[in-house]
């Protein structure tokens, strides 16, 4: 939301692009915390005594999504020791200087993965899950089960937006 806000200690705003970010206090000095780990921190209630004009920075902490995927083989004559291949695409939604909407990124190469992914490729048995860990902002993430076996049936469980396909689901 643009505009002047007031924020809480510990409230969580999510910003245009869909980033959340969590106030954690103040401090006086630009630099960021990691860089300069003894850096004060000031935080609600605490008395401040100012012997001259000072700048004071908010504290953000930016929040992430993690997203697990799991593939589950049901009914009696499905195959438990199966390679299942898969294909993720992930894209992020990209925002101006204005926050106004200017495209759909494909990030599939740079979000972090659990487990082993080439070019947002990788296999799953039965049971078998891995996770896409850190997302932050607003992504759209195509999932499609490549399958060459026609006795097989795909399903997803979630919010998908549109099914695609027979075997592509994507999620925003």
């Amino acid at each position: 939301q643009k505009g002047d806000q007031t924020i809480q200690y510990g409230e969580v705003v999510e910003c245009l692009d869909g980033t959340k970010l969590k106030f954690l206090g103040w401090k006086d000095r630009k630099d960021k915390a990691e860089d300069n780990e003894d850096q004060k921190i000031y935080q609600p209630n605490e008395d401040i005594t100012f012997s001259k004009d000072m700048t004071l920075y908010g504290v953000w902490e930016k929040l992430s999504s993690d997203l697990t995927i799991t593939k589950n083989v049901t009914g009696l004559m499905g195959d438990h020791s199966k390679d299942f291949s898969f294909t993720v695409k992930v894209e992020q939604y990209i925002t101006d200087a204005d926050g106004n909407f200017t495209e759909w990124k494909d990030v599939t190469n740079s979000i972090n993965y659990d487990g082993p992914v080439t070019n947002g490729a990788f296999t799953l048995k039965h049971s078998g899950s891995i996770k896409l860990t850190g997302l932050s902002g607003k992504y759209k993430i195509t999932l499609t089960e490549n399958l060459e076996d026609t006795e097989y049936k795909t399903t997803a469980t979630g919010y998908p937006e549109e099914k695609t396909s027979g075997r592509e689901y994507t999620y925003s």
